[in-house]
């Protein structure tokens, strides 16, 4: 996080001196430009963070003398800018960049800016209560605060790193409402940009999973939101929905899911086990057969068998199996054979490796 700078409308501001008197005189009959103490600020802000990404010892001292001389660029229009000095000064100590990291420091010019009127302010205010201070009440107060003014001419984008950060927080029942309602406003607006309604819906799936609370669990509503979201933005989400059903034995509503996830092959070993059994429906081994070798990795090596899971592992027996009794796809014995001497390299003996799989009924966990 680094510094911003002011709008372009901060020109020619009236000029009201921070100096003490003794510089005070220097100054007498000469206004200060806003705008070019802030460029010039920014530009040595640029020089620190190329310094400090070389990290050489001998810098440290000019490093500490460029940021005294930004401070004091930033001071010297305070009260001139309508709280953009003060929010620039409260980062300037709330991160570790400039090696002025001071949280009392920070939070008094945040406090300042947000007197001033800069929203930008609040969001910081309320990033140091949830993660420093851990005062959840008063964090989620700025960000109410936050959200009255970017409500008023409708930004999408703030809108929607405040929901994120309510999520950041302890979800009770009252910030979890907070955040479903400023999701749904997001959604609700025509002028939301659509990558800001699709993370708005990948939010309120995820709040509908469970993920932090599970007291708002509601699956129907996760799926309805996640329908709406293209697959490369989904997040593995209809896995997690696909999982949830299949815990709960809704092995249809959870076929649906899982064949709704972009990569498939992390849950079609669980799609086999449900085709290949007719969990919630039918038996069909063309499918059973599809995902079972989905599954395997397609460019498989004898040498890297043992670097396999025990799921996959187990995936090559029954591939050779499928294969020499035609289950779901011709006979190829070559195939099959192939398979078995895979096994084999896996465990001592494929006679072990089928009477242990008969045994300990090892298909797949």
């Amino acid at each position: 996080m680094y510094p911003i700078p002011p709008s372009s409308t901060m020109n020619n501001v009236p000029t009201v001196s921070t100096n003490p008197p003794s510089k005070r005189r220097r100054l007498e009959g000469r206004k200060v430009d806003v705008q070019s103490q802030f460029e010039s600020a920014f530009r040595v802000l640029a020089d620190i963070g190329k310094m400090s990404e070389r990290f050489l010892p001998h810098e440290e001292r000019d490093i500490q003398r460029r940021v005294q001389l930004v401070i004091q660029k930033f001071l010297l229009c305070q009260r001139l800018t309508k709280g953009k000095a003060e929010y620039n000064l409260g980062l300037i100590y709330l991160y570790p960049n400039y090696g002025k990291l001071n949280g009392s420091i920070a939070v008094g010019y945040l406090e300042k800016a947000n007197q001033e009127g800069e929203p930008l302010a609040l969001f910081e205010l309320a990033k140091y209560h949830i993660y420093v201070s851990k005062d959840q009440e008063r964090a989620f107060s700025y960000l109410k605060k936050a959200e009255e003014h970017y409500s008023e001419f409708f930004d999408s984008s703030s809108l929607l790193k405040i929901g994120e950060l309510l999520l950041k927080m302890d979800g009770d029942d009252k910030i979890l409402k907070q955040a479903i309602g400023l999701f749904e406003k997001i959604l609700a607006n025509a002028s939301s940009e659509t990558s800001h309604l699709n993370k708005s819906r990948v939010k309120l799936c995820e709040i509908y999973l469970g993920f932090y609370c599970q007291l708002f669990t509601n699956p129907d509503e996760a799926q309805k939101y996640l329908s709406l979201v293209p697959k490369e933005c989904a997040e593995n989400l209809w896995g997690e929905l696909g999982a949830y059903f299949y815990e709960r034995s809704e092995y249809v509503k959870a076929a649906k899911a899982f064949e709704e996830e972009g990569e498939k092959s992390k849950f079609s070993h669980i799609l086999f086990k449900m085709y290949y059994f007719g969990f919630g429906f039918d038996t069909n081994f063309e499918k059973a057969f599809i995902y079972l070798r989905t599954y395997v990795p397609s460019k498989l090596e004898i040498s890297d068998v043992n670097n396999l899971s025990i799921d996959q592992k187990n995936a090559i027996y029954y591939l050779g199996v499928f294969y020499a009794e035609g289950i779901g796809t011709e006979v190829d014995f070559n195939q099959a054979e192939y398979y078995f001497s895979c096994v084999r390299k896996c465990f001592k003996g494929l006679e072990e490796v089928i009477e242990e799989i008969k045994v300990r009924n090892l298909l797949f966990v």
